[in-house]
């Protein structure tokens, strides 16, 4: 008896699975993968807030005090890049997904709200590249004021050897 009721619930639990949706199981997974991405994207959206912040600080004076900074920065805008590839992932997983025939209408609305959510959060990746580009500008930007400093001391003590010579002999 207990044998019957263990392949009575087995096949019971068979015919249920088989009668999922295996394209609306596949879309849960990846609506929770692109919620756990969004989170940390949108926690990297203060990233480029720090970078321009950065910026000014580099604008007012460049020195090479803000390189550790600016790579700390650029480690961390890295991190939240590479999530970029995930993103991308998804968004190949679901253009499969909708074309399949198990894609019922009120599942393809799903899948395309999603793929727009994906490409909202592609789009807010790109804005920390931008941030990511504008700190390679500011290392260029402060190694530029290094040279021009030292060809400005160079110049100083050219000078003064000049006014030096000139005195003894």
């Amino acid at each position: 008896m207990k044998k019957k009721a263990a392949v009575s619930s087995l096949l019971t639990l068979a015919l249920i699975l088989s009668c999922a949706n295996p394209v609306k199981l596949g879309l849960q997974g990846l609506q929770t993968d692109v919620d756990s991405l969004a989170e940390k994207i949108e926690a990297g959206a203060s990233l480029t807030e720090r970078a321009t912040e950065l910026e000014r600080e580099v604008t007012a004076q460049p020195t090479d005090e803000f390189i550790p900074k600016i790579e700390e920065l650029k480690k961390e805008i890295a991190k939240v890049v590479m999530l970029e590839v995930n993103l991308t992932t998804i968004d190949d997983s679901l253009r499969v997904m909708n074309k399949s025939p198990r894609a019922t209408e009120p599942l393809k609305r799903d899948i395309s709200a999603l793929r727009e959510r994906v490409g909202e959060l592609v789009g807010e990746i790109a804005v920390i590249k931008d941030a990511d580009t504008k700190l390679d500008e500011l290392v260029i930007k402060i190694e530029e004021a290094k040279e021009k400093a030292e060809k400005k001391a160079e110049k100083k003590t050219q000078s003064s050897r000049k006014k030096v010579e000139k005195k003894v002999y």
